[in-house]
């Protein structure tokens, strides 16, 4: 199976138990983790005939998960008879033809005449195999002896697996697709939670068909022989390729599958397709793939829906928007407020549970950076304390009444505090750097396995947070240290008022700017605000206060909007509400 790339979507051929959306443009197995491959609902399957074993719905077959292998070859040589020119095994079916998907799977296909059309049933068993032949044969007449041709769509194809039950007894999972209104159906009632991703909370049958539509292009995709791309098809991928890529260039928070560059590239590949056609079954598969994950999208984004995802960091669904536990609060307190940009930053390309690729390759690279910066100025820091250690003024240790110990003054203990918080800066960013080392080129489905590993029902992703912003803290409180020190020796070591007061001076005006540019550019400070008074209990006093002029503001991405109405555009946003 080829690597992959995206957003997050409705569960592909089977993942993990929970519910998380996660897509990856390119990935031809998993967008969502949801559920397993095959449906399991014993109340949805059906007994056919006992010698074969028993019949169940499925929404897809599982041809990643194969483990057929090769026993290591033994042979030296291999004649071949005079004139052999054909190279066809004797023990093919008739009946059946035998397909190579551009990947190199190995499936089979029959025509099933049917109101005057041929439809294709398609299988991935090894059908070389006289017993496998046999099964397989039995289900799909078992199958298609069931259908009521009245009921029946005009056009549609039917797929079989053969899967494992009990001991001794074999399961046929199945599928039908119904090629008139891209959808999936079956037999039997089934249960469609399965390929729903987790996302239940809809009020209309559409979804369903969104999410179906998402496993027709699958099917598409898996089976892409004998398939027609028609104009009308082209046309519709190649406009939802290029409005994704306007949106992406020119919307910070657009919900595109994909980034502006990566489409620009698809889309001079899916303009060769009409010189090309088919080209035995090529085609087909690169269009059911890009379409699978912009139906998928569409589905995780509720589409065409009331409730419609707008911005990538929007968050439909109720109680979703949790309060920040004392844990964070606490920590942020002591980490100088590091972990709640980071917590905000996650909780953005976390959103609903939903991973975007592009954007947590964007967000992990920009942490990685802030990691090697950060340890790069440890690195700078830990020779200055060393240095300032080696100053005779600084180095007047007294001997102690120990063997061996000293006495050490302030600005030794807090300098070699400032060490240690140094070198707590750098072997963490350098373990974070290593622990994150492929982490921008990772799969959606293993952001999510990886994300959802540090999330909590109760604190969501703080651990992480507090995790990530630990060099950054320390290398503040590194520098908070080493500061210190300085203090000692030039106010409280120096003799004489004309060598503090000048220093002094310096250090109060020094101070008194960095508190100013801390309260400025402290965006959270109003929320904090808030978190005191509630803790104390204090209710605002008199006429509140009138917002300032940046308060009032309403920004967004591309647009401010003052209080006299004036507005500024970025010109390379023209979505300003996003």
């Amino acid at each position: 199976m080829s690597s992959s790339k995206a957003e997050s979507i409705p569960p592909d051929p089977g993942t993990s138990h929970h519910s998380s959306l996660s897509l990856r443009h390119g990935q031809t197995k998993s967008l969502l983790t949801s559920s397993p491959p095959h449906g399991s609902a014993s109340s949805s399957s059906t007994a056919i005939h006992d010698h074969l074993g028993r019949l169940e719905p499925t929404w897809t077959v599982k041809r990643y998960e194969r483990t057929t292998k090769l026993e290591p070859p033994y042979i030296r040589e291999y004649l071949l008879d005079p004139f052999t020119i054909s190279f066809e095994d004797g023990n093919e079916p008739q009946d059946w033809t035998r397909l190579a998907h551009p990947e190199g799977a190995l499936y089979w296909a029959y025509k099933h005449q049917h109101k005057g059309q041929m439809m294709p049933v398609y299988t991935d068993a090894f059908l070389c195999d006289p017993k496998v032949l046999e099964v397989v044969e039995g289900f799909r007449d078992a199958i298609l002896g069931k259908i009521d041709a009245a009921r029946m769509p005009d056009e549609w194809e039917l797929v079989l697996d053969l899967g494992e039950g009990h001991p001794h007894e074999c399961v046929c999972y199945y599928y039908f697709v119904n090629c008139s209104n891209r959808t999936l159906f079956w037999l039997h009632q089934f249960d469609v939670r399965h390929i729903l991703g987790g996302l239940y909370e809809f009020k209309s049958k559409l979804r369903i068909q969104q999410a179906l539509e998402g496993h027709y292009w699958n099917h598409w995709e898996m089976f892409p022989h004998d398939r027609e791309i028609s104009k009308e098809l082209l046309k519709q991928l190649v406009g939802i390729m290029m409005h994704s890529g306007i949106d992406d260039m020119t919307s910070h928070g657009s919900t595109s599958v994909y980034t502006g560059d990566e489409l620009e590239k698809y889309i001079s590949y899916v303009k060769e397709i009409e010189f090309v056609g088919g080209a035995d079954g090529y085609s087909p598969c690169v269009v059911g793939r890009l379409m699978k994950f912009f139906a998928y999208g569409r589905y995780v984004n509720f589409y065409g829906q009331r409730e419609a995802r707008l911005s990538h960091d929007q968050s439909i669904f109720r109680g979703r928007d949790k309060k920040r536990t004392w844990l964070i609060t606490l920590m942020s307190f002591w980490l100088f407020f590091a972990p709640e940009v980071h917590l905000k930053a996650l909780d953005t390309v976390y959103t609903d549970f939903v991973v975007c690729q592009h954007k947590w390759g964007k967000f992990i690279l920009k942490v990685q950076n802030e990691w090697r910066e950060l340890v790069r100025i440890g690195t700078v820091l830990l020779t200055a304390n060393v240095a300032f250690l080696a100053i005779p003024s600084v180095d007047n240790s007294v001997p102690g009444t120990g063997s061996g110990s000293f006495h050490r003054n302030p600005a030794q203990v807090t300098s070699f505090m400032s060490i240690v918080f140094s070198m707590g800066c750098m072997v963490i960013g350098q373990l974070l750097l290593r622990h994150h080392l492929i982490r921008p080129h990772d799969s959606a489905e293993r952001v999510d396995r990886y994300l959802r590993s540090y999330h909590d029902a109760h604190r969501g992703l703080e651990t992480l947070a507090i995790l990530y912003s630990l060099p950054q803290s320390l290398l503040l409180w590194a520098i908070t240290s080493f500061f210190v020190a300085f203090v000692f020796v030039a106010l409280v070591d120096s003799e004489g008022k004309w060598q503090r007061y000048p220093t002094a001076a310096v250090m109060f005006i020094l101070i008194a700017l960095l508190l100013w540019c801390l309260w400025a550019t402290w965006e959270a400070r109003i929320e904090w605000v808030g978190r005191i008074r509630r803790l104390l209990k204090i209710a605002p006093q008199g006429r509140p206060r009138s917002r300032s002029k940046r308060d009032r503001s309403e920004r967004h991405d591309g647009q401010e909007t003052t209080p006299l109405g004036s507005v500024s555009v970025d010109p390379n946003v023209v979505n300003n509400d996003r």
